[in-house]
């Protein structure tokens, strides 16, 4: 009786331990099956990029791994040129290169599963949201701040442009100079808060404050009527207008805060100039994404709780 009671835990802890080396794999696969029954029974639409689409897909999220994956390769090919021993396998590099794929795929399932959102769950709540934001000074003094700091002008350029060079700077400093539990870490978390926030869009939905009232960041304001235009088409119709798959409005949470908090936090760990550099950034992204009518205040809650929780379940399960 005592040996089949330790051989079954010795079999549970064999499988704990597949699940953790193969976990990226078991949560895209996960991801897939959701989406193929989204498809199949719920009979939601196949929302595939268009040209421009597929141009921010490659910019924003491969090319970050891409750079970071060319530098490794260097690095590693002149340290064998100077018979120095690289802390890479090559496993790890055959990792790497699976990860181009799995962040595509990640990338087109969380473009699909935000762009359902109206088809999934049509009931918005940025009325209570706003609410709320009446009630809670700090969505005015961050509106008050924006202001105060003139960041009218910057636009939605460098609000982006910030969000992007996170992803550059954290995927090619984590693979160069970190270890690969780490670089692995940020990679598979980056694509949890992804797919985990796309998720989350169907659970409390809004479209942003500035279908309410006119933004205090009026630099944003042409792009955000084009969004709101799209998704105004596809809940009447049902059809996906040309464009959607990467101009779907979706306020809560806010994945600019859960990806950026993430960043910040990996770069904690082991480089704290990054760390204080995204903190700037950190910063910035919160005043604007309040300033320009992007989001309410309690998104950016529901944005850093979705990031503890995604910390949390890497560092459970991505062990040495």
């Amino acid at each position: 009786m005592l040996e089949e009671i330790i051989c079954k835990f010795v079999h549970l802890g064999n499988i704990k331990k597949k699940l953790q080396k193969n976990f990226e794999i078991t949560f895209i696969t996960g991801a897939i099956f959701s989406w193929i029954i989204g498809i199949k029974i719920w009979q939601l639409p196949i929302i595939l990029p268009d040209k421009q689409s597929i141009g921010l897909l490659f910019y924003h999220y491969l090319l970050p791994l891409i750079y970071a994956l060319m530098i490794q390769i260097l690095i590693i090919v002149l340290r064998h040129l100077l018979k120095k021993p690289t802390k890479y396998k090559r496993g790890d590099l055959l990792i790497i290169l699976g990860y181009i794929p799995l962040i595509f795929v990640t990338v087109i399932l969380h473009f699909n599963f935000k762009a359902w959102m109206p088809l999934v769950n049509p009931v918005l709540f940025d009325n209570l949201y706003a609410k709320i934001d009446s009630l809670v000074p700090i969505a005015s003094t961050l509106e008050s701040l924006s202001v105060l700091l003139h960041l009218n002008t910057t636009g939605p350029a460098l609000y982006h442009g910030l969000f992007v060079l996170m992803f550059f700077l954290s995927f090619i400093i984590h693979l160069s100079f970190d270890s690969f539990i780490n670089f692995r870490k940020v990679v598979v978390g980056t694509c949890l808060i992804l797919l985990l926030g796309s998720f989350s869009y169907w659970i409390a939905p809004a479209i942003g404050p500035f279908i309410l009232k006119k933004p205090t960041l009026s630099s944003f304001s042409v792009y955000q009527g084009h969004m709101y235009s799209l998704y105004l088409s596809l809940k009447s119709t049902g059809i996906p207008p040309v464009g959607y798959f990467s101009n779907a409005p979706a306020a809560m949470p806010s994945l600019h805060i859960a990806n950026s908090f993430f960043f910040l936090s990996m770069a904690k760990k082991n480089f704290p100039i990054l760390n204080k550099i995204y903190f700037l950034f950190l910063g910035y992204i919160v005043i604007v994404a309040v300033g320009s009518g992007w989001h309410y205040f309690i998104d950016l809650i529901g944005g850093l709780l979705l990031s503890l929780i995604v910390i949390n379940i890497i560092d459970k399960v991505i062990v040495e």
